[in-house]
């Protein structure tokens, strides 16, 4: 079968705020939702998933920006969980899931709502889930995480395979420059979400990933967190009226 529809399944906006005290306004990326999917349009990706932190804010305006715009791309509800040991990236969901409960209660939530769960970079510290992911009744596992060495990612897609269990791409990114880092191929036939869910249980789908220079990657991150110390604004939460194009375009990377 090909797998023609690249699906950007892991990636976060500035529309969370993770402050704390001295800095409340803290945000967990530096780009706008209208930011990644006209980039995400621009390198031809036909499925997204903004998996904002505990949040479904992004999914609704991104919804919102990309009926108003008629832009031709599958949205995903979705979001990553934030549990006792490690996040979940949560996939066809409706209600927010609440943040720090164990990984199985989280799962079990997710499934209520008839979602799936996906172990999200498993054995990156310190918000990895660890080996103790294969004995719970995770859905998938992301065995390519942008951010994650790739010895790292090699171990989680290595143990995924090894139990059976479908191994996904996602770029993590936290700003436009390594979007589409990390891809996930369905087939034509994925046209709802419900196409999307059914295809990413069962596996009916390929991945592909540029490898990340470790360093970049720390510095991107750097870059995020200083620039976020610098401004400490709260994020603009209204989407912007912009009109783009439909056009086709072919994936960058």
């Amino acid at each position: 079968m090909r797998y023609t529809l690249p699906a950007e399944l892991h990636c976060h906006s500035n529309t969370k705020e993770i402050g704390f005290r001295l800095l409340p306004y803290l945000q967990d990326s530096l780009q706008t939702v209208e930011e990644i999917v006209l980039t995400c349009q621009k390198r031809g990706v036909k499925i997204l998933a903004i998996t904002d932190h505990d949040s479904l804010l992004g999914y609704h305006m991104a919804k919102h920006f990309i009926e108003t715009n008629k832009i031709k791309m599958l949205l995903i509800p979705a979001c990553e969980v934030t549990t006792k040991k490690g996040h979940i990236l949560a996939y066809g969901i409706t209600k927010e899931i609440p943040r720090k409960l164990s990984a199985r209660e989280t799962i079990k939530l997710i499934h209520a709502q008839n979602g799936l769960a996906v172990a999200a970079h498993p054995f990156t510290f310190p918000f990895a889930l660890g080996k103790k992911v294969f004995n719970l009744p995770i859905d998938a596992v992301e065995g390519f995480n942008g951010p994650t060495p790739s010895f790292l990612n090699f171990h989680s897609h290595s143990l995924a395979m090894k139990h059976h269990l479908p191994s996904i791409a996602g770029s993590d990114s936290h700003e436009p420059e390594s979007l589409c880092y990390g891809i996930t191929r369905f087939s034509s036939s994925v046209k709802t979400v419900e196409d999307f869910l059914q295809a990413l249980k069962v596996g009916n789908f390929s991945i592909e990933f540029t490898p990340t220079n470790n360093l970049s990657s720390a510095l991107n991150h750097l870059k995020v967190l200083l620039t976020n110390i610098l401004t400490n604004t709260r994020p603009n939460t209204q989407p912007i009226p912009l009109h783009v194009s439909n056009q086709e375009n072919s994936l960058n990377h």
